[in-house]
């Protein structure tokens, strides 16, 4: 519903009686006033009309960033502090913007994810284009509920990472979620078709919307959270992490060794468990073998993809395998004719 605003631009009309542009620049009242005489019509509706319509655009930009009414009550004091409020909201935007202000919670076994106002600039949808929509104002709230049973592909008892994105549906901001662990392109340098969410949405490779989106529509990545539910689908604990994008924030979680180090974790591995991705980062996973019997290939099972290493003819030689584990996706190792030497991975 538009906000309130009573000042109204005067003389606007289709060939309304107004004194042109050029003859009203060249008026001796512009510098002097308008003096004795008969008044001439087009000359004070030029005037009013000029005067009025910058008293409506100010209306309308306390509207716009303080999101409060501006009413013509005879009075100036709520009018100075509504502009004062558009102003600060102007600034603190331009200041602070690049950090989006997002939020989550869980009641009732279902995720709330919020973006709260702020100003978005998204590609255009012409992916051979380099326009930009410049300046989008997101004036309210926009929320997407996961309901309870959707999962988004999350697992029990394992963390994920979902990113909150924001779809530029034909002018009309519309937020999104995704799970990281889907693998999905969230560069920006892109364009999304995301599905309705419902108590189905159970894909880690969907971008699922909190309504109708136009199929192939820029967006942004405005943040993440951690989270891990002991039961997936029902969203009873409360993210562990819940982070606006700004500077390389989201860079990280889609980065391989941004702020991971080398680890020998030889002693918790096993072959043939299967174990989880649960940073909110790519992993990579390095393991050495030893053949028991001829013949043998190590082998490295992600997502149930085998990603296979070396081969040796004989026993008692070294295999070796790895590859990279994007957040939330499992890995196993499975049993073979070999033993594990060394497990390492770099997280």
């Amino acid at each position: 519903m538009a906000l309130q605003n009573d000042f109204l631009p005067f003389a606007t009309g289709a060939g309304a009686n107004v004194l042109s542009q050029a003859a009203y620049a060249a008026l001796a009242a512009i510098a002097n006033g308008y003096q004795s005489g008969v008044a001439q019509s087009n000359q004070l509706n030029k005037t009013w009309r000029q005067s009025s319509i910058m008293a409506a655009v100010i209306g309308q930009f306390i509207n716009n960033m303080a999101g409060q009414p501006a009413i013509d009550d005879g009075s100036t004091a709520t009018l100075v502090a509504n502009l004062t409020a558009a102003i600060s909201a102007t600034a603190q935007q331009n200041v602070s913007s690049k950090i989006q202000p997002i939020s989550a919670s869980v009641a009732s076994n279902a995720l709330t994810l919020t973006l709260n106002p702020t100003v978005l600039d998204f590609r255009s949808s012409t992916i051979t284009s380099g326009a930009v929509n410049s300046a989008v104002q997101i004036s309210t709230a926009l929320s997407i509920v996961i309901p309870s049973g959707a999962t988004l592909g999350t697992l029990s008892g394992v963390g994920a990472v979902l990113a909150l994105l924001v779809a530029y549906n034909a002018g009309t901001p519309v937020l999104c979620v995704a799970n990281v662990a889907g693998g999905l392109d969230l560069s920006e340098t892109g364009v999304i078709s995301p599905t309705t969410i419902s108590g189905g949405s159970n894909s880690a490779g969907t971008i699922y919307s909190a309504a109708a989106v136009t199929s192939n529509s820029p967006y942004r990545v405005v943040g993440f959270i951690n989270i891990s539910e002991a039961t997936a689908g029902t969203w009873a604990t409360a993210p562990t992490l819940v982070q606006g994008v700004g500077g390389q924030a989201f860079a990280s979680i889609q980065s391989l060794g941004f702020g991971q180090t080398e680890q020998d974790v030889t002693a918790s591995r096993a072959l043939g468990t299967t174990y989880y991705n649960t940073t909110n980062r790519p992993i990579l996973v390095n393991v050495s073998l030893v053949s028991t019997a001829t013949n043998q290939t190590a082998v490295i099972a992600v997502n149930g993809v085998n990603f296979v290493g070396s081969s040796m003819p004989n026993s008692g030689l070294s295999l070796a395998v790895s590859a990279i584990v994007r957040p939330g996706a499992s890995y196993v190792v499975p049993t073979g004719s070999y033993t594990l030497a060394t497990w390492k991975e770099i997280r």
